[in-house]
């Protein structure tokens, strides 16, 4: 399973298109506390989002949009109300993450209490090597 979601996110990275993904946090002991915290939460306890306790739960080719935040709320409203058929994860909550990739470039944006907090450190380059050994590893 772990490699299935290791792949997502490589097909996610290497898309020529203009995509986006829904990450989740994986049902392990180590992700209890900051399901559906906020980021607020998060800090005070000394954590940031680690992409290793998350895992790609849908991805699709992005909309053109000129307004990154109309995206993000566009995006919330569909992942609550109206969700894709093939979508298995839960409704979009807080401590979910929305990364969008345009022109070649990803963002990150955290599912916060109120809107979206852009996390312009989650997907580093070695983070992304980093869990790519480790899928390996599993």
């Amino acid at each position: 399973m772990r490699l299935q979601v290791q792949g997502m996110m490589e097909a996610f990275l290497e898309s020529r298109t203009d995509s986006y993904a829904i990450l989740q946090l994986r049902d392990i002991d180590e992700t209890r506390q900051e399901q559906f915290a906020s980021l607020d939460y998060l800090h005070r306890h000394g954590k940031e989002p680690d992409i290793d306790h998350y895992e790609i739960v849908y991805t699709a080719d992005l909309p053109t949009f000129t307004d990154r935040d109309v995206m993000l709320e566009s995006l919330y409203t569909k992942f609550n109300i109206d969700h894709p058929a093939d979508f298995t994860g839960h409704s979009l909550s807080v401590s979910d993450i929305v990364a969008l990739k345009t022109g070649g470039v990803v963002s990150c944006h955290y599912v916060d209490s109120w809107g979206f907090k852009a996390l312009p450190d989650f997907l580093k380059p070695e983070n992304y090597l980093k869990n790519a050994e480790m899928a390996m590893e599993d």
